[in-house]
């Protein structure tokens, strides 16, 4: 998921009752969420490809965010450690935790990022298989109003937090618009662009009636829970899209006299009911098939694939084919 995800996930999972646990306690949720896209040095040293090659790698795996989500709360304990003595004050840091606030929020990177198709391995060092959930697209705006409405009505108590929010949501809502009319960017603008401002208005009319007072950090509760319930409906959905998408590309490789290996069902920006499906055969690999995994309906704007055809030696040769089964 995108770094902005992840620090919303981080200060709702402090508001829901992490920040309790010592001082400096939020700042250490939303560092911890990020820790382990600390693979991005990779391009202070390197260039993209051997960022793209180390990228969720051992800093995504079970190993590496641990040693993270350790190694953060000693370093800020070290820091305000050495503050205090320069201070001459009392060190109020609890240790403990801090450990606690941070494996929890870690925890949440790799959950998070293998819900995508760009997948973890979460098991290097010793195995390096990708493991993908295939439910949510890298980018998406639902879940920044999820989190960001819950953050927003939580720590929206200074005018300079208003501000700093006013400005973030200002920011997001143009990338989105912004977004909504490139037609090849959504493939329902117009029903973000609503659901965009609906939500915003839900959010204001919260925060105008002073829901952050009336019932605290069940509202980050509550945003977590949601998000299980999401999951849990784009599972269904992802299960269907890919009943249905085997079932077409099955027609087409009995047609080719092929043999399907693998097949992948993929969510796509913003349309939780448009899914994007690859599959393998014995002798190539067809990309894209669109499918509706909800109403069935064929996805419109796909009107063939492109095959890459498998030959001895490891060569690959591009095909187009005059397949015609989603449109």
């Amino acid at each position: 998921m995108d770094n902005l995800t992840h620090s919303l996930v981080g200060l709702a999972a402090a508001k829901a009752g992490l920040e309790r646990l010592s001082p400096r306690a939020t700042a250490i949720c939303i560092l911890a969420a990020n820790a382990p896209d600390s693979d991005i040095i990779w391009l202070i040293f390197g260039d993209r490809w051997s960022f793209l090659q180390h990228h969720r790698g051992i800093t995504h795996s079970i190993l590496g965010t641990l040693c993270l989500a350790l190694a953060l709360p000693i370093l800020i304990y070290a820091i305000e450690w050495a503050v205090s003595r320069l201070r001459g004050k009392q060190l109020e840091i609890n240790l403990a935790g801090l450990f606690v606030a941070s494996i929890i929020v870690s925890a949440t990177h790799p959950l998070m990022d293998w819900t995508n198709n760009y997948g973890i391995r979460p098991l290097l060092p010793w195995n390096p298989q990708w493991f993908y959930g295939d439910l949510v697209f890298v980018v998406d705006p639902f879940l920044w109003l999820l989190f960001g409405g819950a953050s927003f009505l939580l720590t929206s108590r200074t005018r300079l937090q208003r501000v700093a929010w006013f400005a973030l949501g200002l920011i997001i809502t143009f990338l989105v618009m912004l977004g909504s009319m490139q037609r090849r960017a959504l493939s329902d603008p117009l029903v973000v662009r609503v659901f965009w401002i609906s939500a915003l208005i839900c959010i204001f009319i919260l925060f105008t009636t002073n829901a952050a007072k009336r019932w605290g950090r069940k509202i980050a509760i509550a945003s977590f829970v949601v998000l299980l319930a999401y999951w849990g409906s784009l599972a269904y959905v992802h299960s269907m899209a890919l009943r249905r998408a085997g079932e077409q590309a099955s027609m087409l490789a009995q047609r080719n006299g092929e043999t399907i290996a693998k097949l992948a069902a993929m969510p796509t920006l913003a349309n939780p009911l448009n899914w994007e499906c690859v599959f393998e055969t014995d002798r190539a690999t067809y990309h894209p098939v669109g499918t509706n995994g909800f109403s069935g309906q064929k996805s419109r704007g796909t009107l063939g694939f492109c095959s890459l055809s498998r030959h001895k030696g490891g060569r690959y040769e591009l095909h187009n084919t005059n397949s015609r089964f989603i449109r």
